[in-house]
């Protein structure tokens, strides 16, 4: 019963972190992209409007290949002893946090090259 419990809770917590990380992606996704049609329609930013940026795109693979890998997980984790299982949870929130890490590393530096080409196209009128 006891090893039934602790996989039942490592499971929950990564279906909890999971449902977390792609709900904050969606929300700030959306205050993203309404941002951005503001400034666009204010006329306080860009001369257009993007729809479909980085976010929508690549970022959003790297969140889906993060939830895969969770999902993964957790078919790991019923399938395998409690001490196995320990390794497993430790190894996807290991795994989780660096992708994570690195989707955000990889957003902003996008973001930069949005300003900069904003500004490249100010300089070019």
């Amino acid at each position: 019963m006891e090893l039934a419990d602790k996989r039942h809770v490592w499971k929950d917590s990564l279906l909890a972190m999971k449902n977390s990380l792609m709900t904050t992606y969606e929300m700030i996704t959306s205050i993203e992209e309404e941002r951005s049609l503001i400034r666009a329609l204010t006329g306080n930013g860009y001369d257009y409007i993007k729809f479909s940026g980085y976010r929508r795109n690549e970022g959003f693979r790297r969140y889906t290949d993060v939830a895969e890998i969770i999902d993964n997980a957790i078919m790991e984790i019923e399938a395998s002893t409690l001490q196995q299982a320990s390794m497993i949870y430790l190894r996807t929130l290991r795994s989780v946090a660096l992708l994570s890490k690195w989707a955000k590393v990889l957003e902003e530096s996008s973001n930069g090259f949005d300003f900069l080409q904003a500004d490249f196209s100010t300089y070019q009128r």
